[in-house]
């Protein structure tokens, strides 16, 4: 029931007679008006109890807040099927701002799809080391969290930047890395980190071949002489 809110007037009456008062008397009356929805006394107890419960809902709404929404932290998946991880790359691919214009993506010359929702890492690798008759192409890489690219090469002008530039996470599994816009996530089936120069040649490959001309042109010279 609504609390009541009452007044009390006096109202002063007379009565005459001939220029002679016979008495005055005072009349009660008493009002009550029906407020609604307003407490007139609030005990400071309970005052202070509907304070603190109000501060504690609050803290707890806000830590529940913020529990959802921490993102998850994606890190660098090592590789499987005989791939490594070798860096985080930037895309070359032209008419993509800040890529030079290349006109070559950084993995270029073999195959590649595209996985929305699923894409992880083993399954790129997996897609890469089924390619070439099964031999596998050696380089996949992931981009933009669903691509996945498979080549032989990786381009020369292809840079190796900071892993923290490859910061999206696999559309099919958030805690794993999946390259990032216009950055890409290489793993090498050799394994071989040196192995980015023109042409996409391995380091003991280089070698190879040096040593080769070398020894071939000392031959040839001793041969003359």
């Amino acid at each position: 029931m609504p609390p009541l809110s009452c007044s009390v007037s006096s109202e002063a009456s007379s009565s005459s007679s001939h220029h002679v008062v016979l008495r005055r008397r005072r009349r009660r009356t008493t009002t009550c008006v029906i407020i609604n929805n307003i407490n007139l006394f609030i005990s400071p107890v309970v005052f202070l109890l509907l304070l603190l419960f109000a501060t504690v809902n609050s803290a707890a709404a806000g830590e529940t807040s913020s529990t959802l929404s921490s993102p998850t932290t994606a890190t660098i998946a090592a590789g499987t099927d005989g791939y490594k991880y070798i860096g985080c790359y930037n895309e070359t691919t032209a008419g993509l701002s800040g890529t030079g214009g290349s006109g070559t993506r950084a993995l270029y010359g073999g195959i590649n799809e595209v996985l929305p929702g699923v894409m992880t890492v083993e399954k790129c690798l997996g897609f890469c080391k089924g390619g070439l008759e099964k031999k596998g192409y050696r380089f996949a890489g992931l981009e933009y969290s669903r691509e996945c690219w498979c080549a032989s090469q990786l381009f020369s002008l292809s840079s190796k930047v900071a892993d923290a530039e490859c910061n999206l996470s696999c559309d099919g599994d958030a805690s794993q890395v999946c390259g990032g816009s216009l950055r890409i996530s290489v793993y090498d089936l050799e394994g071989d980190v040196d192995s980015v120069a023109a042409g996409g040649q391995s380091k003991s490959s280089r070698l190879v071949r040096e040593l080769v001309l070398v020894v071939g042109g000392a031959v040839l010279a001793r041969l003359l002489w």
